[in-house]
């Protein structure tokens, strides 16, 4: 019984993740932008990083949304166990 529970919320999961992503790369599309060229005479700025400072990570907001779902699911998943 708690195995058809399980995979029940698997598959909601699956669908809502799916269309998570299907919207967000859906969203994605490149605005079209007019880049601008610098002078010749005009050197181009390049920013340099100290060696100690640490590296940033890109921010990945997918990630966060599909391990909250995860966390989510197996919450419930505890709560109908009890």
């Amino acid at each position: 019984m708690i195995g058809i529970v399980r995979d029940t919320w698997r598959a909601v999961l699956f669908v809502v993740v799916a269309c998570l992503l299907r919207e967000v790369f859906a969203e994605r599309a490149p605005p079209a932008v007019a880049t601008q060229v610098a002078p010749a005479w005009q050197p181009v700025h390049v920013p340099v990083m100290p060696a100690h400072a640490p590296m940033q990570h890109p921010e990945r907001p997918l990630r966060r949304v599909g391990s909250a779902f995860v966390e989510l699911a197996d919450s419930v998943i505890g709560v109908v166990r009890r």
